[in-house]
């Protein structure tokens, strides 16, 4: 059931069954694919806030490029936002 798990963290996994089935989810003017245990891996990756919360990647933290987290609804802009359709790749 591990997947995404090393020798640092085995917080980043995902079960057989959160992978076990797909729903689309609205994404710019198209729609994703998203595992049906999406929320629990999110939660268990990046804590209980992990939708109302920004916070900096481990690497720049510990490299002093950090900042404190944040609330979303703080932020200015969103730094990156779905914009589409999305090409088709054949």
């Amino acid at each position: 059931d591990v997947f995404h798990c090393n020798t640092l963290s085995c917080t980043q996994y995902w079960t057989r069954w959160e992978l076990s089935d797909f729903y689309d989810v609205p994404f710019g003017l198209s729609t994703a694919k998203v595992p049906r245990g999406a929320v629990w891996y999110l939660e268990r990756v990046y804590g209980a806030d992990w939708n109302v919360t920004v916070r900096p990647h481990n690497y720049a933290s510990q490299h002093g490029e950090g900042f404190e987290p944040m609330e979303v609804s703080r932020l200015k802009k969103r730094a990156a936002e779905p914009f589409g359709p999305l090409p088709l790749v054949l």
